[in-house]
C-alpha cells in the first residue's frame, strides 16, 4: 500500500510500457455513443492516461480524493500503439490536517511525447 509517507518528491515512482487495446475505441464508443468522432481519440488518449495512473501508482489505500489535473496533450494515441508511462511524485504537503500529492504523469514513444499531466490528490493515509 502506497502511504503519504512512502512518497519523495522529486522521484520517480514507476514506469511500464502499455499498450491501447485494439478493441479500446468501439468500448468508448459503446460507453459514449453521443461522443463525436474527432473527440474520441483525445477521451481514448484521456482513458489511457487515467490507466496508467492506476497501474502505476498502485496499491492506493481507499479514500483519496482526485483534487485536480492539467495536461498537455501533444498526440493521441490510436487502438493498438505501444506506449511508455512513467509517474513521479512532484511534491506533496499536509495542509489543514490533510495530506495532499502532486503527481506527474508522462506517456511517450520513441517518437516523442504523448501526453504531460499533473494530477493532485488528497492521500488519505
Amino acid at each position: 500500500m502506497l502511504r503519504f509517507d512512502d512518497f519523495r518528491p522529486g522521484t520517480e515512482i514507476a514506469r511500464a510500457d502499455m499498450e491501447v487495446p485494439a478493441e479500446a475505441a468501439e468500448q468508448l464508443h459503446r460507453a459514449f455513443p453521443d461522443l463525436a468522432a474527432e473527440d474520441a481519440s483525445v477521451e481514448l488518449t484521456i482513458a489511457m492516461l487515467m490507466r496508467a495512473y492506476t497501474r502505476l501508482v498502485a496499491p492506493r489505500p481507499p479514500g483519496n480524493i482526485h483534487a485536480g489535473q492539467e495536461m498537455r496533450i501533444h498526440r493521441v494515441l490510436t487502438p493498438g500503439e505501444r506506449f511508455q508511462a512513467r509517474a513521479d511524485c512532484i511534491d506533496k504537503e499536509t495542509k489543514a490536517g490533510r495530506n495532499w500529492v502532486r503527481f506527474g504523469l508522462v506517456l511517450e514513444t520513441a517518437a516523442g511525447p504523448l501526453v504531460d499531466a499533473k494530477m493532485r490528490f488528497v492521500w488519505a493515509q
